[in-house]
């Protein structure tokens, strides 16, 4: 689970480009493998470059994994959130 200082830290670098809602959650939640997982704690939508690496500054500063998500078709489960974290929707890329 994000911290609420993690969070906001999440929402300063992407502010409306972040989601914790939980119809989103739930779509980042599944994919086409026989993976069971939860959920992850949020889901990003970065549309530069720049947005991706201050992610991951964010992910190191604040020790949040992050997954990345193309189109949600994994196979092997490798797009979910095993252990919580943030998916990072490439889609605006």
């Amino acid at each position: 689970m994000l911290s609420p200082d993690a969070l906001s830290a999440l929402r300063t670098l992407l502010g409306d480009r972040v989601s914790v809602a939980a119809p989103v959650l739930a779509e980042h939640g599944q994919s086409e493998s026989l993976v069971l997982a939860g959920l992850p704690d949020a889901v990003v939508y970065p549309r530069a470059t720049e947005q991706v690496a201050a992610l991951a500054r964010w992910s190191t500063s604040h020790r949040v994994p992050l997954i990345g998500w193309g189109a949600g078709t994994s196979l092997e489960g490798h797009a979910l959130a095993l252990a919580g974290g943030v998916v990072v929707d490439f889609r605006d890329m």
